[in-house]
């Protein structure tokens, strides 16, 4: 951040900039899905059933501990499940899983959206 401070941000490509970090860094570009939908598009997927696994594994401690930050403090390897949620965005899938009670099942990334 430079001396201009907070007028910088009236810059749109800036403000743009800094919203996406901070976005991806808290909510993800993930698609929302129910926990069982999300499991069956990594089933359906062609990779390692190790990975699989390890994806679901995650999706599940994530949705049990009904959020990312919790669930990392759960996971024993936390190197190991930073990357199994990189993977899940890679795959477009939000960890964080829409609960069934709420009766949708996807809700797609707000910057997928076409505006």
């Amino acid at each position: 951040m430079s001396k201009q401070g907070f007028s910088q941000f009236l810059r749109e490509d800036i403000s743009e900039n800094e919203l996406l970090k901070y976005y991806k860094k808290t909510i993800g570009f993930g698609d929302y899905y129910t926990l069982s939908k999300a499991k069956a598009i990594i089933e359906n997927k062609k990779m390692q059933l190790r990975l699989k696994e390890a994806l679901i594994r995650t999706l599940e401690l994530v949705s049990y501990k009904r959020g990312i930050w919790k669930a990392k403090e759960a996971f024993e390897d936390r190197k190991e499940f930073d990357k199994c949620i990189k993977k899940l965005h890679e795959l477009g899938i939000n960890p964080v899983t829409i609960p069934m009670t709420e009766g949708i099942d996807f809700l797609p990334c707000l910057f997928s959206v076409e505006k």
